[in-house]
Parts: structure tokens; sequence; C-alpha cells
């Protein structure tokens, strides 16, 4: 569920529009170019049940973007608001790659420093952990790891992962 769409040439975020803008644009958006950052598809403004404004397909197709559940889209919204309140430039969807071609989205800027914030809600291993630490660091993008915590556990230092490229781990309880 991307937050970020091209409206009629222009870059918009779903989170940048008060709660009036948003139903004034799903009111007009058939009336206008609406398209998905990624593929380039027509796209359709709306809201999760948690109030979330978001983008979705207007029709399903082959399109790549993964589907993130409620929990991750209202996470996610909260994360870019809160990054843009700090003076950051926000790109959600980001299409970045790696030197070598590898793929990856979402970016904040400041200046020259670039900064790839990840919100990893499901069970990852350590080795596709590296992988995406390491095309960050080609690509010359810090990483910042938000981990979902599960169950009522005690959770130490040492149960994380510590990368050799000076990662950040912040978790969340649920």
């Amino acid at each position: 569920m991307p937050l970020r769409a091209i409206l009629d040439g222009f870059d918009i975020q779903a989170f940048n529009y008060h709660e009036s803008d948003w139903d004034k644009l799903k009111k007009s958006y058939k009336n206008r170019s609406l398209k998905v950052v990624y593929c380039g598809r027509s796209t359709i403004p709306k809201k999760i049940k948690l109030g979330t404004q978001y983008f979705a397909h207007a029709k399903r197709g082959d399109c790549s973007t993964a589907i993130e559940i409620a929990d991750h889209i209202k996470f996610k919204t909260s994360i870019a608001e809160s990054v843009a309140a700090q003076g950051l430039e926000v790109f959600t969807e980001y299409p970045g790659a790696a030197p070598d071609g590898q793929k990856w989205g979402g970016m904040c800027m400041k200046g020259n420093a670039k900064l790839a914030i990840e919100i990893q809600w499901s069970n990852q291993t350590l080795d596709e952990f590296l992988r995406r630490m390491e095309r960050y660091k080609r690509s010359g993008v810090r990483c910042l790891w938000l981990f979902r915590l599960r169950g009522n556990r005690n959770y130490k230092a040492s149960d994380f992962i510590e990368s050799r490229f000076g990662c950040a781990h912040v978790s969340t309880s649920q």
C-alpha cells in the first residue's frame, strides 16, 4: 500500500493531505492522472480502518510492490510524518537502486545525507538482513531498522542482530 503517488505529474504523499483535502482527492481523482510511483499504473486514494490514507492500484496486475498490513502502513505513515517534522525530505516508495541494479525503496534526505528506514514487521533471516544492509552500503545510504517484538518476553541487546555496518536498532512492542 503506497503512501506516494504522482498526481497530474507532481509527486505527492498521502500523509501530507489533511482529511478534508483527501476527501476532495477521492472525489476528483477519476478526472485526473493519479499513478503509482513504482509501476506507473492508475491508483485510487483510500483510507484503512485505522484512519491511515494510502494509495491502492486501481486494478490488480503484476506490480512488484508488496502488500502491507494495516499496522505496517499506519506505522510507516507515523514514521514519515515524524521524520518530515524534523526537517528531512521524505520519499516513501523511493525507486532507489544499488550500483549493481538491486532495487530498494523509501528514503529520507537532508543535504547530502541519505537515510533509509526499514520497518521489519515479519521474520527475516540474518542472511537477508546482511544482504539488504550491504545493498544500502553500496548505495551510500545509511539505514535504521525498526523491528516488531513479539510476546511478553524481556529482550536484551544481545538478542538483536548487530550489523558490521553500524546499524542502529530501535524496537517496538506489540
